[in-house]
């Protein structure tokens, strides 16, 4: 899609949704994960990006699912399921 100045609504970046979920640790830790809509789609829609997460959890690449990314807890290590 060519990227049309005079109508900035069209541009496919600023048409997805971003969205926060929150999200809990087994060991009680909480914060939220920031997604966003995919412009890739698939047949069941737009797939979601992972984009950040608060405090107290950080992202990694996964071990078995290479090129994929996993949301860990800061305090107890433990992988967050997404």
């Amino acid at each position: 899609m060519i990227f049309d100045f005079n109508n900035p609504s069209k541009n496919p970046d600023e048409a997805r949704e971003k969205f926060a979920v929150p999200i809990k640790c087994k060991c009680g830790q909480v914060g939220s994960a920031t997604w966003e809509e995919s412009a890739q789609l698939n047949p069941k829609g737009a797939r979601p990006v992972l984009l950040d997460v608060s405090s107290g959890f950080y992202l990694r690449l996964r071990k078995k699912d290479i090129g994929k990314t996993e949301i860990v807890c800061a305090v107890c290590e433990s992988v967050v399921p997404d």
